[in-house]
C-alpha cells in the first residue's frame, strides 16, 4: 500500500484502493456516459477531452480504456492538469519511478 493509502485508512477506516475499484465495477460506466454526453455538452474542456480520447482511444497499454478515459475526464472537468496526476520525466529510468 502507498502512503496516502494508508492515511486514508487511518483516517477514514475505508480501504481507498478496494472501495475506489469497487466503484469504478458498478458505476464507472453510468459515469462515463455522463462524462462524455451530459458535460461535454456544458463545459468545453471535457468536450475537448472527450474528443482527444476518441483519437487517441486504442493507443494506450497496461490499463483499461474506460478507467482511462474516466479520470482523465475527471481532471478535466475539476480544471486539473493531467501531470497532477502522474508525471515522469522523459528521461527517467524505469527503476526511478
Amino acid at each position: 500500500e502507498s502512503g496516502m493509502e494508508v492515511h486514508f485508512k487511518d483516517l477514514t477506516g475505508i480501504p481507498l484502493k478496494e472501495t475506489f475499484l469497487n466503484s469504478i465495477d458498478t458505476k464507472g460506466n453510468r459515469l462515463l456516459n455522463f462524462m462524455r454526453n451530459v458535460c461535454a455538452t456544458r463545459n468545453k474542456r471535457v468536450l475537448q477531452a472527450v474528443t482527444k480520447l476518441q483519437v487517441l482511444r486504442g493507443q494506450t497499454n497496461g490499463c483499461s480504456e474506460d478507467v482511462k478515459d474516466l479520470i482523465l475526464l475527471l481532471l478535466s472537468y475539476f480544471d486539473e492538469k493531467e501531470e497532477l496526476l502522474h508525471y515522469v520525466e522523459e528521461t527517467s529510468l524505469a527503476k526511478d519511478v
